[in-house]
């Protein structure tokens, strides 16, 4: 997000294009056994009735099984990362050995997520479903911290 930023300052990368490099990402560095799917309805993940997409599922090529389900949100609201997390552990709740996360891309610090000083914000964490894993941060050389870019792993327990 960063490098795209200093290529073409006065355009913000869609949601869609982090979304494609990521899944590009882990399609090069995944195991061969399993297979990644890009906006896949949760209503077949599920067998329910459901217009609603997963950004990734990723399942296990002999059997078929969903492994892991990730949503991503760029620069989201708190409420909006907060709604992909309760989606997600709704999710949990029918496919238990199906790891789920949330993956956010934000220019800014995201103070329920991330602490003053980079790290993840993990001191509110108990009673909650989630945790957040990482935060791994971006901030180009000579310019104020303001300017960071941050990526925050979110797991869903």
């Amino acid at each position: 997000m960063g490098y795209e930023k200093e290529l073409f300052p006065s355009y913000d990368l869609p949601e869609l294009a982090l979304g494609a490099e990521f899944c590009r990402l882990l399609r090069h560095f995944a195991p061969k056994e399993l297979k990644i799917k890009a906006e896949q309805n949760y209503g077949e993940l599920l067998g329910i009735k459901s217009n609603d997409r997963a950004d990734i599922a990723i399942f296990n090529k002999e059997n078929d099984n969903c492994e892991y389900i990730i949503e991503i949100k760029r620069n989201g609201s708190h409420s909006i990362i907060k709604k992909d997390i309760q989606r997600l552990q709704q999710t949990k709740k029918k496919l238990p050995n199906a790891k789920q996360y949330s993956v956010v891309f934000s220019e800014k610090r995201l103070k329920d997520f991330v602490k003053e000083d980079g790290t993840a914000n993990n001191q509110d964490a108990n009673g909650k479903n989630y945790r957040v894993r990482r935060v791994c941060k971006a901030a180009p050389s000579f310019r104020s911290a303001k300017n960071s870019f941050y990526a925050i792993l979110i797991e869903i327990l």
